[in-house]
């Protein structure tokens, strides 16, 4: 076995979709003999500090952006500033880690400022550009997430490469640094047993907008003939709320639980974020997406789905549950399976360089 190696792996607290996604590359870490101090912040630190990992921690401030939950992209445009101190800021916490626990090499998951001159500094991302309405803004905004990934060594994309890559446009830049594709990162497990329910809805996303998808998916689900799971996405969800009888709803489920549950159907529905859509895909479901209302990236993705027909796409103001369900059971997902995730273990060994 090489030689071991201290790794700083720094983990973007936007959602938890970076923390679920960063899980089995620190675990091929781990399971290979090497230290990990992970850093982060927010739901993304406790979530992980709650894996039980063999890891040491350390904070790092968060970005801190707020937003009006339909006015996503415009909010993150308005804060652009406090972004860029943000990653001034989280460069300087860096570089003390490094000079007080000695780092050999440093992995960053969409945090741009995690990186250290004469440190083999890499960088995980998809959306390595945009596409606005606005073509000005496209322009600014890609012109320093460019500036920002030149400071790395590589650009990870943690996809397949094209034509069967699920980023579409947003990881097609072209960048100043190689850019490898990671494969599709999951944590969840595919479980054997009976499928016993017709579909399995995962909830998530900001309020009021999450409440309002629990709304349309329980009541329409309590119209249908079948058997449905209805996962909530916080502790308190679907309180005081009448469910009928054939809907199984859990408010809150963890990962080990989450992958029993999907495990009980072909078919999931939910939010079309980045890591769920490569968890669904990793598990070859059939998937019926609701992008969150005004998230430009989760409608891109929606789209992208669509058209490859790996999932039916709805928005949800328009959310038609029984046509969705009945046009998902004609999907076939794409047979790539497991395989999609056999290329990060080579590229992790050539960044460590065995």
């Amino acid at each position: 076995m090489a030689a071991e190696k201290h790794i700083l792996f720094c983990v973007l607290n936007w959602g938890l979709g970076h923390a679920t996604r960063s899980l089995p590359l620190i675990h091929y870490l781990l399971n290979h003999g090497h230290r990990v101090t992970i850093a982060s912040d927010g739901l993304a630190l406790a979530f992980l500090q709650n894996e039980n990992l063999s890891v040491e921690f350390e904070f790092l401030d968060g970005y801190d952006v707020n937003y009006a939950e339909t006015r996503l992209f415009q909010a993150m445009v308005k804060q652009g500033p406090g972004i860029l101190n943000a990653v001034r800021k989280e460069h300087q916490q860096v570089k003390e880690i490094v000079r007080r626990k000695g780092v050999d090499m440093i992995i960053s998951d969409s945090r741009f400022g995690c990186y250290k001159k004469k440190i083999p500094s890499f960088l995980i991302g998809h959306t390595l550009q945009i596409q606005s309405k606005d073509p000005l803004t496209s322009l600014a905004v890609n012109k320093m997430i460019r500036k920002w990934t030149s400071r790395f060594d590589q650009c990870w994309v943690p996809d397949l490469p094209p034509p069967n890559h699920l980023s579409g446009y947003l990881s097609e830049a072209s960048l100043k640094v190689p850019k490898e594709y990671l494969g599709w990162l999951t944590n969840l497990e595919h479980m054997d047993g009976q499928q016993d329910c017709d579909l399995v809805a995962v909830l998530s996303g900001p309020e009021p907008l999450r409440t309002e998808l629990e709304t349309i998916v329980l009541d329409q689900l309590g119209r249908m003939d079948g058997r449905f799971v209805v996962i909530g996405g916080k502790p308190d969800a679907g309180k005081d709320r009448a469910i009928a009888g054939h809907i199984e709803f859990i408010p809150m489920a963890s990962r080990q639980e989450l992958s029993r549950h999907v495990s009980r159907s072909g078919i999931v529905l939910g939010r079309s974020g980045y890591s769920s859509l490569m968890d669904w895909l990793m598990l070859g479901k059939q998937m019926i997406v609701v992008p969150t209302p005004g998230q430009p990236e989760q409608e891109y993705l929606a789209e992208v789905l669509s058209r490859k027909k790996w999932a039916v796409a709805q928005t949800q103001r328009t959310l038609d549950v029984p046509l969705a369900l009945n046009q998902a059971r004609q999907l076939s997902p794409p047979s790539f399976g497991r395989d999609a995730s056999a290329r990060f273990g080579g590229i992790l060994e050539k960044a460590l360089g065995n």
